[in-house]
């Protein structure tokens, strides 16, 4: 009689714990509805991705963690013209295009308001974890946007980090539009 609840409750249990073990965690992205992959190649046409990073994990290590995150966010694309990112706003910097990434946000910071107000609250932070909010903008107007975090991560070049910036770029970056990934006959990319 009890053994069909054992079941049931150890699957519960075994997911947990490699929930537990896995270093990244993301939350399911929002996509808007005007995504196309692309927007991608228009915007590689206006040069590098202006990359906004509010707070930093690593605050000593300020320029290795905009290493890390101009090389992840680029790798994480799959279609398109790839893109160039920086964290250094060119002077002359006309597109409306950029990535807005915030470090240990508070739980009251608005994904939907961070491209019209990338200054949203932050909170101290775990030690040995590092938490961001991400978005992709065109303007003040919110693309995409998801949030994670990884642990251990206690420097820039901890793989946890990397990872974790990759993840949430493939999540903010898709390869499929909203309306062609619920094509049951589009396999293409």
């Amino acid at each position: 009689m009890y053994e069909k609840y054992l079941l049931p409750g150890s699957l519960l249990l075994g997911s947990a714990l490699i929930s537990a073990c896995s270093p990244v965690v993301t939350r399911p992205a929002y996509v808007d509805s005007s995504y196309e992959p692309a927007i991608l190649s228009y915007a590689s046409k206006e040069g590098p991705v202006y990359t906004e990073v509010i707070g930093s994990p690593f605050a000593s290590e300020a320029g290795q963690v905009d290493r890390v995150i101009t090389e992840a966010l680029k790798e994480a694309q799959f279609s398109g013209r790839q893109l160039d990112f920086t964290t250094q706003r060119p002077e002359d910097y006309r597109s409306p295009y950029r990535v807005v990434l915030l470090f240990n946000p508070a739980p009251n910071a608005n994904a939907a308001k961070i491209c019209a107000t990338p200054e949203q609250p932050q909170s101290e932070g775990i030690p040995g974890e590092v938490m961001v909010m991400v978005a992709f903008c065109n303007g003040d107007t919110r693309v995409s946007s998801t949030a994670g975090y990884a642990s251990p991560a206690t420097t820039a070049d901890a793989p946890a980090f990397g990872q974790l910036i990759r993840q949430v770029a493939l999540d903010i970056f898709p390869p499929k539009s909203i309306q062609r990934r619920s094509d049951p006959a589009d396999f293409d990319s």
